[in-house]
């Protein structure tokens, strides 16, 4: 699995990454304790992949992306949580 993207919004987080077809992957988004907080089998059809996990009631931080394969095991630290826009500040 290649070229990890994670992006925030206010219900999901859109996971992408790149892996091999008709491969079997389980990806799991743990907080800092260990807590599972999303869990999801996914067997890909073309070679990009597309999961979104729900982040409604998951505190703004710091959560571990592990993504499982036969073949290897890739994890990484990632943000999730609700994102604001600021507005214009005043000058």
């Amino acid at each position: 699995m290649k070229n990890i993207i994670v992006h925030n919004s206010i219900r999901y987080a859109t996971i992408s990454f790149a892996g091999e077809e008709d491969n079997f992957y389980l990806l799991s988004i743990k907080d800092c304790k260990g807590k599972l907080m999303f869990n999801q089998a996914v067997v890909p059809e073309n070679k990009h992949t597309t999961v979104f996990a729900p982040i409604m009631d998951v505190s703004p931080g710091i959560y571990s992306l592990i993504i499982r394969s036969a073949k290897a095991i890739k994890a990484t630290k990632i943000f999730l949580g609700k994102t604001i826009r600021r507005k214009n500040r005043p000058q």
